[in-house]
């Protein structure tokens, strides 16, 4: 169901922001009639960003997807 929205919908976006080369890439090759695709980096140090740690709530591993 996502990827049918995804590719009924973000062709009608002015623009998508990614995190890397390889994900525009893959949404240029899917979605040709997309626009603008801008890439912003994570601004982790790659150390942090390789590092097997991740947040815990109640014993159980997670990972933060989104934050503002």
């Amino acid at each position: 169901m996502f990827r049918f929205a995804r590719a009924w919908t973000y062709p009608c976006a002015d623009g998508l922001v990614v995190q890397t080369g390889a994900t525009a890439q893959r949404y240029r090759a899917r979605l040709r009639g997309l626009g603008c695709i801008e890439i912003i980096h994570s601004p982790l140090p790659r150390e942090l960003e390789a590092s097997p740690l991740r947040a815990l709530q109640d014993g159980v591993g997670g990972r933060v997807v989104a934050m503002g």
